[in-house]
């Protein structure tokens, strides 16, 4: 039989006649190409003599197909989630209309672990460009190594990595980094490469944007901002170029909006391997994951959760255009003031996996952010970024000198700005919350680097990714601070920072990066649907909120409280007035 077969069309048609884990029961797999296709992922839970096929909405000139394998189990936390068992990826360059037999492996730790095994038996496929021919893909040639020296250029400004790098700004801070992103393959890239996979949205756009929505609603409620002061104050921003105490107080819902889904939908679960008992490892993911009925299982550690958050911040930039005609438009004209990026910085050694046991003063860990795009050209040393692309939609406004970075923690509550001067209704929040200890078991959001200038956690910044500008070759960038890498991270919320390119990459490895990241599992739209079940009354003034997955069981006098059910969580806070009237020239 001939290598590629010509039918009509461009389908690959395969049946599953294996499906089978060394180190896990309730296993399924996903499958899917590096091309887009229709469906665009399929899941299956047994070998059968069913027929599967994909229609192929794109011809390229190289083409893989891929199986990621999982099973169903419970983590530590008891809830249910999908656990990653490991992968294995086909040529069809090197592929004919057979019967095969593949290892799955989990590339994630070293030696690489053989977790199961798949057999596939190929019946067409029409998959060559015009000329009929695959050409070998990227992923089987020189690209490795070729990616593998590019992370290691992300260790430029980084002492006993580069050849001129930098001390850390504390000695603790020693060779700390984090420049790379290793594929399900056991590919090695520059840990920007982790940034640039895109949504595939399919028809789904609609709900998306209506899933966007209702946790925009909720997060308004949560800050007890009526709908019409959001759009009111914020046009005031925009269009007169103040950023007063009013204006922050709706950018605090905005970091709410896109850190919700995080903090309220995602089970917090630790990098692990299955052997079958959990073993630590360090894995980076997006935290949709498959599950075996077709939906969605929210899991994953920090990494995983910062790249949810900068995920939904890069999906409003794209699917809404920015305007000041409702809620979902000006949030996204705010958001286009704005670059997301990934942070990666040092924590505290004792607030970390209990997987992590290695002895160290400070941890790895790693959150997401908004960064004014005007700090592109006001910190940013060395190399310059092109930065018209930033302003393609929206120009440029005279509050964006004013704006402050926003802190998106993804697996907790923190309050998301920090100023110069600590405003004095932060102050009268922070006492409440010191005075009331914490009451009914509920959480506030941690407002301890804008009150006391320091945290229990974060001690300080050290890089951030971003694809942003990756059309330039720019992925990662280095803090910088006094000839040190590495910045407080009290300065770093004031915006008191500067940074560099960690490196720039050639035409070449952006290319073979981008070929790489066409073998990551599809990437869905959240669609789930989040409800104000109770909503408290808006007015013009500044809440202490405290929250909890269960009811409380009375309401304090003068307070205010709400309920929702955010996706599949049920949530409930309550609201205590500490400056009733916010002044306009506030």
């Amino acid at each position: 039989m001939n290598q590629l077969q010509n039918v009509e069309s461009a389908t690959i048609g395969f049946k599953i006649t294996e499906l089978h884990s060394y180190v896990a029961a309730d296993i399924f797999g996903v499958f899917f190409t590096s091309v887009p296709t229709k469906p665009p992922m399929l899941t299956i839970a047994a070998a059968t003599d069913t027929m599967h096929s994909f229609e192929l909405l794109e011809r390229e000139s190289e083409l893989a197909f891929v199986c990621q394998l999982f099973c169903t189990r419970l983590n530590d936390e008891n809830k249910s989630v999908s656990q990653y068992l490991g992968s294995f990826a086909v040529d069809m360059s090197q592929c004919q209309s057979q019967h095969y037999t593949f290892t799955v492996k989990d590339a994630s730790v070293r030696p690489v672990l053989d977790t199961g095994q798949v057999s596939v038996e190929f019946t067409h496929h029409l998959l060559a460009p015009a000329e009929g021919k695959l050409n070998v893909h990227a992923a089987q040639q020189a690209a490795p190594q070729l990616l593998l020296n590019a992370s290691e250029a992300n260790l430029t400004y980084i002492q006993g990595f580069g050849k001129n790098g930098l001390p850390g700004i504390v000695p603790a801070l020693k060779m700390v980094h984090s420049p790379y992103y290793t594929n399900h393959l056991g590919t090695t890239m520059p840990s920007g490469a982790f940034c640039m996979i895109s949504t595939c949205l399919g028809c789904h756009k609609e709900k998306a944007l209506c899933s966007y929505k209702e946790r925009l609603q909720i997060a308004l409620a949560r800050n007890v901002i009526a709908e019409e002061t959001f759009m009111e104050t914020l046009t005031h921003m925009l269009t007169t170029g103040t950023v007063k105490s009013r204006h922050l107080r709706c950018l605090v819902a905005i970091a709410d909006a896109v850190t919700m889904h995080a903090q309220m939908s995602i089970n917090y679960t630790p990098d692990v391997y299955l052997t079958p008992t959990p073993v630590g490892t360090e894995r980076w993911e997006i935290p949709r994951e498959p599950t075996v009925d077709g939906k969605t299982s929210f899991t994953g550690d920090c990494e995983d959760f910062a790249r949810e958050v900068y995920q939904q911040c890069k999906e409003i930039l794209e699917w809404v255009d920015p305007n000041t005609t409702d809620i979902l438009s000006i949030m996204s004209a705010v958001l286009h003031l704005y670059v997301p990026t990934i942070e990666q910085g040092a924590v505290d050694s004792a607030a970390h996996s209990k997987y992590i046991t290695y002895d160290a003063p400070y941890r790895n860990h790693i959150w997401a952010a908004l960064h004014p795009r005007q700090a592109w050209r006001t910190k940013l040393a060395r190399h310059q970024c092109t930065l018209t692309k930033l302003y393609d939609k929206w120009p440029k406004r005279a509050c964006e000198s004013f704006l402050p970075v926003l802190h998106l923690e993804g697996t907790g509550q923190v309050y998301p700005i920090v100023t110069d001067i600590k405003p004095g209704y932060m102050v009268k929040m922070h006492r409440f919350v010191e005075q009331s200890n914490y009451p009914f078991s509920a959480a506030t959001p941690d407002m301890s680097l804008q009150c006391n200038h320091s945290s229990t956690f974060y001690k300080y910044t050290i890089a951030c990714m971003t694809d942003i500008f990756a059309d330039q070759g720019f992925l990662d960038f280095t803090y910088v601070t006094n000839n040190k890498y590495g910045c407080p991270i009290y300065d770093w919320a004031r915006g008191n920072y500067t940074f560099v390119p960690s490196t720039q990459h050639s035409k070449e490895t952006m290319t073979l990066i981008k070929h790489m990241i066409k073998l990551e599992r599809p990437i869905f739209p959240i669609i789930d649907s989040s409800v104000i079940q109770k909503k408290p009354r808006s007015d013009n003034g500044y809440y202490v909120r405290f929250g909890k997955e269960t009811p409380f069981d009375e309401i304090p006098t003068g307070a205010l409280s709400g309920e929702y059910k955010i996706g599949n969580q049920k949530w409930y806070e309550l609201y205590f007035h500490i400056v009733r009237n916010v002044q306009e020239t506030d």
